[in-house]
């Protein structure tokens, strides 16, 4: 061979050595950037699904306070219910035994008054349960979107 053919073929091979050191350190930091990635993909995808179960956890809390509130407020209507009508059978029992009609007037008076006041006093009572139930069902609800609000106040891929 000659001098220069050799001196050729040696630059080729340097060239592909170099080459291939190039390739071969960036496809390893390619893996290793890669390998990076998926364990992050993954650890977001385990985050996600951490919340995902903390936010049914919350719609179910909710959903058990509501269910209790509605059973309390049925067993809350039963009795005012009851009550009403224990009084009414004895506001009939005394309108038949009235004498008069002013009598008559002056009972029937009292007892309508008595039943509206009854009735509003129980609106109001059920007004302020509703506003507490409300306040205690969305309480596990907002937790949660406060939560999630925090999560996606921080960068993505921190």
């Amino acid at each position: 061979m000659t001098p220069n053919f050799e001196a050729a073929a040696t630059a080729i091979q340097s060239a592909t050595e170099q080459g291939r050191a190039a390739f071969e350190s960036m496809l390893k930091t390619g893996q290793a950037q890669m390998t990076e990635a998926q364990a992050k993909v993954a650890a977001e995808m385990s985050e996600m699904a951490v919340e995902g179960r903390a936010n049914v956890d919350a719609v179910m809390k909710a959903s058990d306070v509501v269910m209790k509130a509605i059973d309390s407020a049925n067993k809350d209507a039963l009795a005012f219910a009851r009550t009403q009508f224990e009084k009414n059978v004895e506001a009939g029992k005394a309108l038949l035994s009235v004498k008069s009609v002013d009598e008559l007037v002056a009972l029937q008076t009292g007892l309508v008054k008595n039943n509206v006041e009854a009735a509003y006093a129980q609106t109001v009572k059920l007004s302020r349960q509703a506003a507490m139930i409300l306040n205690q069902a969305f309480a596990p609800l907002g937790d949660r979107m406060n939560a999630v609000a925090g999560r996606f106040s921080r960068p993505f891929a921190a």
